[in-house]
């Protein structure tokens, strides 16, 4: 009687978290896409911030500007207020995950992440 109130027991709360598990990771892994997005516009951000007198006077800036910027396996896009691209730069294998920031005269500095 005892053996199978135990493995009753067991069973039920095994259940349980099954039951549980599943809802769980759909929340964190959102909870860690959200920080990363959050992560991706800050940067986008700071790049906006560090290249804004080059887009002010509708130079697009050169890769040696940006490069320091972006980190490897990320995808940098600058548009104009247009939607043309005035620079891409870096891996634009997969992307997932994106982050914007508003820049000046117009324009839209992306970062991206796979």
């Amino acid at each position: 009687m005892r053996r199978r109130l135990v493995l009753s027991t067991v069973l039920i709360i095994v259940a349980v978290l099954a039951a549980l598990v599943p809802p769980v990771v759909v929340l964190v892994r959102r909870a860690a896409e959200r920080e990363l997005e959050v992560r991706l516009t800050s940067q986008a951000s700071s790049i906006s911030t560090a290249i804004a007198d080059q887009l002010i006077q509708f130079d697009p800036p050169t890769v040696s500007d940006v490069a320091r910027f972006v980190p490897e396996g990320d995808l940098l896009l600058i548009t104009d207020s247009d939607g043309n691209v005035r620079l891409r730069f870096g891996d634009p294998t997969s992307v997932s995950i994106s982050g914007s920031a508003s820049g000046p005269a117009g324009t839209t500095v992306t970062l991206s992440t796979g």
